[in-house]
């Protein structure tokens, strides 16, 4: 009877260039034989074994194409196919491990991020015993990653000098309609918006009464 594969630390923390040098040298095809078993064309492993990871080292445990699916920002995880880049679901903001808050979780998976946390990365966590990770600051001197934008927190007032946090969504997204409004841009504008909107005009914003009143 063959013996079923078994899951050791070396297969779990093998890197990827080992494999694909052993592509190289044995030469099978676009499916290329790994010494775990089956072809591995994806990465991803074989007969259901997946390589184990860490979001602080998620760049050589997972494959570009790939992201860190694990319960928090220390515990280990599973590599796992990133979602598609493109808006998927409502926006609701969720704390990824670097800090940024996304879209949602699974934009930010899709950058290839552990998000672990619904909620803005500058709030509480929305449940589960798990904190939010600390919020990426961020200033002129001191930006965002690309594809991120530096907002600071809302207060009562448009004052200068306030401490700014990363954020980042997906360019086809959309506030969901009906939410509170309450929140007003700095330029003078007086449309009443919601927090959602407020956000995502990528514009200084402060908080007043509910229906701006």
């Amino acid at each position: 009877m063959k013996q079923a594969p078994v899951a050791s630390p070396l297969a779990s923390h093998t890197k990827r260039w080992g494999r694909v040098v052993l592509c190289l040298v044995i030469g099978v095809g676009a499916g290329c034989t790994s010494i775990f078993g089956g072809p591995e064309p994806s990465g991803l492993g074989s007969n259901g074994i997946t390589n184990s990871c860490y979001w602080s080292s998620v760049h050589t445990d997972c494959l570009d194409t790939e992201y860190c699916d694990a319960p928090d920002c220390k515990s280990a995880g599973r590599c796992a196919k990133r979602p598609s880049p493109f808006m998927t679901g409502e926006l609701i903001w969720a704390c990824g491990c670097d800090g940024i808050t996304y879209g949602n979780a699974n934009f930010g998976k899709a950058q290839g991020v552990t998000v672990p946390t619904t909620g803005q990365c500058t709030g509480p966590s929305s449940g589960g015993g798990v904190t939010p990770a600390d919020p990426r600051g961020c200033a002129s001197n001191n930006p965002c990653p690309a594809g991120a934008v530096c907002l600071p927190l809302a207060s009562s007032s448009c004052g200068t000098g306030a401490q700014g946090y990363c954020w980042a969504w997906p360019n086809d997204a959309t506030c969901t309609p009906g939410a509170q409004t309450g929140y007003l841009l700095c330029n003078g504008n007086t449309k009443c918006m919601t927090e959602c909107e407020a956000i995502t005009s990528m514009q200084r914003y402060k908080m007043t009464t509910i229906g701006c009143r």
